[in-house]
């Protein structure tokens, strides 16, 4: 029995963790839209800096991968949609994004964003979104908060899978939201996998061995 163990502890080693990405959508904001995936650095904002009219785009929403792979060291309430919430549980393995919409002027945008990874929840108030940006943003970008960085009434959002819809009145400071995903397990390369699967085969017939 004691062998068992340890080959199905060595077998839990095969798989690791993965970032799960924003990687696009699509918008309708006006006659046109688009959603923007940015890097760093933050093209066009002094210091990569993000929260109060660094962009001022009336056509693109925006977003960018933050802190991957982040394992919560407390309990973390999160959106569902604009009335609902849930907890993300402390010891579960996230990954962030930013999600915004920065207008010049007043607009309203819809966009549907896509991830690689299933949504746990939505942060959207400006104090939760404060108290997460050392933890959950990403390093090397400076985050504003001002008075209404959050949603504001009349902004909706929703979650199916890995797929955010979300509609926004933007104006002066932007509205911003950060999405946390599942960091998806990832199994090590076959050869690996495959001598973690036969090295635990060969326990099991030495230990049925030993049983008899």
């Amino acid at each position: 029995m004691k062998h068992l163990l340890v080959a199905a502890a060595a077998a839990t080693f095969a798989f690791g963790s993965a970032s799960a990405t924003v990687f696009g959508g699509t918008a309708s904001i006006g006659a046109g839209g688009d959603v923007e995936v940015l890097t760093l650095p933050l093209t066009g904002t002094p210091g990569n800096t993000v929260g109060e009219d660094n962009f001022q785009d009336d056509d693109t929403f925006f977003a960018f991968d933050e802190a991957q792979d982040v394992m919560l060291t407390s309990s973390l309430t999160v959106n569902l949609d604009t009335t609902t919430t849930a907890t993300v549980d402390a010891g579960t393995m996230v990954d962030s994004h930013y999600v915004f919409f920065d207008p010049l002027g007043f607009v309203t945008g819809t966009a549907e964003i896509n991830f690689s990874g299933n949504i746990l929840g939505v942060i959207v108030s400006g104090t939760a979104l404060a108290a997460t940006d050392a933890t959950l943003g990403l390093a090397g970008v400076t985050y504003a908060n001002p008075d209404f960085r959050s949603l504001e009434d009349g902004d909706t959002f929703s979650i199916s899978g890995n797929t955010l819809t979300i509609s926004l009145l933007g104006f002066s400071p932007g509205d911003y939201v950060r999405v946390l995903t599942e960091a998806a397990p990832v199994p090590l390369p076959g050869a690996a996998l495959f001598f973690l699967t036969a090295m635990g085969g060969g326990l099991f017939a030495r230990a049925r061995k030993s049983a008899a």
